[in-house]
């Protein structure tokens, strides 16, 4: 037997508005409901949209690859536990948490799916081959939304372990588009871009940069006006 939501999408987003105007700690006396809570609710809502709002009644499954990949961007990214699960598509902490534990232990395993999710697990277990264009595109994506793996991977329908790996190249490479070009098979070959060609990808990445940057910064001070907002009242 599943139990009732005591809130529903619809209802979460109009606290998220109350709490936004009045404040958290207003908000979460009138509906009893814990401060951690609405932070959480806010990430949710930033993360996942409407989406992340509504409450799962089934569990979902994640493949071997799906949970060692996140545990190990996880542990590269100095990121919060909370932050980084709800970033990367899970509805809270704990199932991270468990999965870095058994990790730890060497008893991390896959979700064996029932019929149902068998759909869910071959999306996200996919790796399409892509085009050296579309790779450019999706490392542009991710930059632009909070290096969040999960959200890149289900827009672009490619694998996270793939969205990681070309993100990765990227980095190693200092930051250098070619990295994201596939040559397997092949020589390795000079630079295929002249370098306007070159020049013009850098200024898309980098713009990626810029405005991901702006976006953190505008949340960073609507939160510390909230928290504050809410210090003054009580």
């Amino acid at each position: 037997m599943t139990r009732k939501p005591k809130f529903n999408s619809a209802q979460k987003l109009s606290i998220l508005k109350e709490a936004k105007e009045k404040g958290i700690y207003e908000i979460s006396k009138k509906y009893s409901i814990n401060n951690k809570t609405i932070q959480q609710w806010c990430l949710l809502y930033k993360y996942q949209g409407i989406e992340g709002l509504k409450s799962k009644r089934t569990n979902q499954s994640y493949t071997l690859n799906f949970k060692i990949s996140l545990v190990t961007a996880f542990m590269e990214s100095g990121d919060s536990l909370l932050n980084f699960a709800i970033k990367n598509g899970l509805k809270s902490h704990t199932q991270l948490y468990n999965w870095i534990k058994r990790y730890n232990e060497g008893t991390l395993k896959a979700y064996q799916p029932r019929k149902r999710d068998l759909n869910l697990t071959k999306k996200r277990n996919s790796t399409r081959k892509t085009t050296f264009e579309e790779r450019l595109e999706i490392i542009e994506f991710l930059i632009k939304h909070d290096i969040n793996y999960y959200r890149t991977a289900e827009k672009y329908d490619v694998s996270y372990a793939q969205v990681y790996n070309w993100y990765k190249k990227y980095t190693k490479s200092n930051n250098d588009p070619e990295s994201l070009r596939d040559n397997r098979g092949k020589r390795k070959s000079i630079a295929t871009m002249n370098d306007l060609e070159r020049l013009q990808v850098e200024n898309r990445l980098l713009k990626a940069q810029l405005e991901q940057q702006k976006m953190e910064i505008a949340f960073a001070k609507k939160l510390v006006e909230i928290r504050n907002r809410g210090v003054k009242k009580n």
